[in-house]
């Protein structure tokens, strides 16, 4: 159920861009993922290969102070995951313009937009291990699902507001705890 309902959560917005968007949109909203995913991953490798197995010995050795240690590191990894996207947000259009042409440029403020995504989801993923670390893996469950009917929601709405930008501000919205 968890990793049906996670899959779903990740490939619902590529789903319903294209059914709202079309096939040019859903390109240029891929163009701008694989810009912003880089950031992601480098977070996940960060929180899932160091944090998490940190946090379970922090929390197996009971003279160990978890919210120090927690904090601490939160600290250093926010240093990264907050400025990361920040910087991608202010240079990704000049990427997208530097290596395509001009029929691409919609691809640059839809950068913008999921560097704000990245952000967000870099907030939840410190928090989320250490839930996980202290054996609560059903929350993972639940966060899946819950962004996975966010979309479902926000998605149709922000197509009628907003169009083409409010479909992507409604997949960054979705990630909202």
């Amino acid at each position: 159920g968890s990793n049906a309902a996670a899959f779903l959560c990740t490939q619902s917005d590529r789903l319903l861009l294209g059914r709202f968007l079309g096939a040019a949109w859903l390109g240029f909203y891929g163009i701008a993922l694989n810009l912003t995913e880089a950031i992601n991953s480098l977070v996940f490798r960060m929180t899932s290969g160091v944090l998490y197995p940190a946090l379970s010995q922090v929390i197996r050795d009971k003279d160990k102070d978890l919210p120090s240690f927690y904090y601490r590191f939160r600290l250093r990894l926010d240093l990264l995951s907050m400025a990361a996207p920040g910087f991608l947000g202010g240079v990704g259009p000049w990427n997208v313009h530097a290596l395509w042409d001009s029929r691409y440029a919609n691809a640059a403020w839809i950068v913008q937009i999921l560097s704000v995504k990245v952000a967000l989801i870099s907030l939840m993923m410190a928090p989320e291990w250490v839930i996980i670390a202290h054996g609560f893996t059903r929350n993972s469950f639940g966060r899946s699902t819950i962004r996975l009917v966010a979309n479902l929601v926000l998605m149709p709405l922000g197509w009628h507001y907003g169009g083409a930008a409010g479909v992507v501000w409604a997949t960054t919205a979705a990630e909202v705890p």
